[in-house]
């Protein structure tokens, strides 16, 4: 596995001004960066499900949960590590075809389905603390936190 610092660097941005409510969901997946950092497609994958009605809108109402707000917020500081993600990658077919039905399902069921399989991709996180993901543990977390929260001695 690798850490595409680039890569994490633009999706962090735009995860960002989406939460923000100052871009759109549109706007928010044609920043999604080419990468084989699987941090980033877990991410994006999660992402897919703050929305998925096939519109396209700006989330300036705060439409947003405190639960989808601090997720994101534990996304953009792990885009900023230079950490290995160390949950299970699906696989490629297994993302394609949840990709595939994704939206159809979401329509359906009213944006049930992709709850539903939010909550089934943070219950495979039984490789760590699914309450803290993208991060491994709290521990990993707090860490990040601190060390990315120190001021950089640049002038010293």
């Amino acid at each position: 596995m690798s850490v595409d610092s680039a890569a994490r660097k633009v999706l962090g941005s735009a995860l960002r001004r989406y939460a923000a409510g100052i871009a759109s969901n549109n706007q928010l997946e044609g920043s999604i960066p080419t990468s084989d950092d699987p941090a980033i497609w877990s991410i994006v994958d999660y992402a897919w499900t703050l929305y998925g009605d096939g519109c396209e809108y700006v989330d300036s109402n705060g439409g947003l949960t405190k639960t989808d707000k601090a997720t994101i917020a534990r996304c953009i500081l792990f885009l900023k590590s230079e950490l290995e993600y160390e949950y299970p990658k699906s696989s490629d077919a297994d993302y394609s075809l949840a990709m595939f039905l994704r939206l159809p399902l979401n329509i359906l069921t009213f944006g049930a389905f992709g709850r539903w399989l939010k909550a089934k991709e943070l219950d495979f996180h039984n490789h760590g603390d699914a309450s803290v993901w993208p991060f491994i543990s709290r521990k990993q977390l707090n860490s990040t936190a601190q060390q990315l929260a120190r001021p950089t001695n640049a002038a010293a």
